[in-house]
């Protein structure tokens, strides 16, 4: 639920009354739902730890004081994504306890921008582009933009960009931080922040840090080698800035943190940038080896940084000391590799089943078979091993491999899926290469549309009985696969 809908509040019952009507009015004409629009009082809104001012001429000064964060990265100016970058998404939500484990989707990771947007190279969007693309779309892009992972809107909202941060007094003052003990929840005063930022574990309240231009030598305002808090809750380290000085997260950097910075710019990258949460300025860049979690859980969440910060929910236990956290990291890997390994399990028992049930994917190996595909030279290369079995990779110029959690993997040559090739070269009625290349495509990931286009090329090489089990393994596994269906009704029983 977004916040316009989340709440609208006067003192007085006829003013909230056209308030109300007024935004349903609107969202109407945008073609938003208005479910859940409802008018809370300021009684609620003292319950919820937000605090607004009485609207006094026209509901635009509403939420002049309120911050939103709907996308992983927004910029008012440009936006230029270059590189490996690459959007997800988390739910820090379903961190119930120091212990829990959240893990990556690639899906939510929308980025945005009313001016120019750049994307280059083999950035993957897992997520939607609100705004105009400056140029055509990738082959990486349209690769992800087939199978849903990418989705393209040219209507970008603009958000807010002239919230105020006075008024939270007072602000413990931090100078030049070079950092040093952790800090507490509270509001804090910095010049800038040239360090790693480091905040105690056992907050109830959020660590907000507002960065000004005062008496500072430091042309940055920020740089963030690491500000995390183990990249499970962004809202508890908040970073308001309202100058012209850039920020930068750069190599081996690892951010959880909420960042608005409306008239700076944001630097990622450079190699091995890791950050969660979202990020509002007027300029974003990411370059080289940049991973970008947005955090789910902040949908529909309004932020006021002049105003005292609402009690985090839940809150954290006490703070451990260096040998429960050593235990507790320990912990953490433990169970991250023992869900790996119940991922795993679960996905070679249903191929096993598979190819019990089907002897002609017997023949394919698709368990234990190696993963070799080599055309071209002179691009980036895989090699090695993968899962237990031979993965050797060589594209003409670019190759991206990424590994889903469970042992399989997503292959991308040139922007375009090792899957998009074979049925390039079944199109081109090189059927003997694209069975290669599918079987190729199922060894390092089987899924329901790699079977579909398989039975087709068997179709087509007048393997019949073949094409009906691979075509009812695709069914097995989507019953809703339409290339699956239309093949099917082609070969009869």
């Amino acid at each position: 639920m977004q916040l316009s809908q989340l709440c609208l509040l006067s003192g007085k019952e006829d003013l909230s009354e056209s308030l109300y009507l007024e935004a349903k009015d609107s969202l109407k004409k945008k073609g938003e739902s208005t479910d859940g629009l409802e008018i809370r009082r300021r009684t609620d809104l003292k319950q919820a730890g937000i605090k607004f001012e009485e609207p006094k001429q026209s509901n635009s000064r509403l939420f002049d004081k309120v911050v939103t964060f709907p996308y992983a990265l927004y910029a008012f100016s440009e936006l230029s994504l270059n590189g490996n970058t690459m959007t997800g998404s988390i739910d820090s939500s379903q961190a119930t306890h120091y212990h829990s484990i959240i893990t990556s989707s690639q899906n939510g990771g929308d980025v945005a921008s009313p001016g120019k947007i750049e994307v280059t190279g083999n950035t993957n969007i897992f997520g939607t582009i609100h705004g105009k693309l400056s140029g055509r779309a990738t082959p990486q892009l349209n690769a992800w933009m087939k199978i849903g992972k990418t989705k393209l809107d040219k209507d970008c909202p603009v958000l807010n960009r002239q919230v105020k941060l006075d008024g939270t007094l007072p602000r413990t003052k931090l100078g030049d931080y070079k950092g040093g003990a952790p800090l507490k929840g509270g509001d804090y005063e910095a010049t800038s922040l040239p360090a790693s930022v480091s905040i105690c574990e056992n907050l109830t309240r959020a660590v907000r840090i507002f960065i000004t231009d005062d008496s500072t030598a430091s042309k940055v305002a920020a740089y963030g080698p690491r500000c995390d808090y183990r990249n499970k809750d962004p809202k508890r380290l908040q970073i308001y800035y309202l100058g012209y000085r850039p920020i930068v997260f750069g190599h081996n950097s690892n951010v959880c943190a909420l960042v608005y910075a409306p008239h700076a710019e944001v630097k990622m990258g450079d190699n091995n940038c890791h950050f969660t949460g979202a990020i509002i300025a007027d300029k974003i860049t990411a370059v080289g080896n940049v991973t970008v979690n947005y955090d789910r859980a902040l949908t529909g969440y309004g932020f006021v940084p002049s105003k005292e910060s609402a009690e985090l929910d839940p809150p954290e236990p006490p703070q451990l000391n260096r040998h429960e956290r050593e235990r507790a990291r320990k912990k953490e890997r433990e169970d991250r590799s023992r869900a790996y390994e119940q991922a795993k399990s679960k996905r070679i028992a249903t191929l096993k089943a598979l190819v019990q049930k089907y002897p002609a994917l017997a023949r394919l190996d698709i368990i234990d078979g190696p993963v070799i595909y080599e055309e071209g030279s002179g691009g980036v290369r895989s090699g090695g091993s993968s899962d237990g079995k031979v993965m050797r990779i060589n594209g003409p110029n670019s190759v991206v491999v990424r590994g889903l959690g469970d042992g399989s993997h997503n292959i991308v040559l040139d922007g375009m899926r090792l899957v998009d090739i074979a049925d390039a070269k079944l199109r081109a009625g090189d059927l003997k290469r694209a069975e290669e290349l599918f079987t190729m495509a199922l060894r390092a990931r089987a899924d329901s549309e790699t079977f579909g286009l398989l039975s087709k090329c068997w179709y087509k090489m007048k393997k019949l009985d073949d094409a009906k089990q691979a075509c009812a393994a695709a069914l097995e596994l989507d019953a809703g696969n339409k290339q699956a269906l239309s093949l099917k009704k082609k070969l009869g029983k």
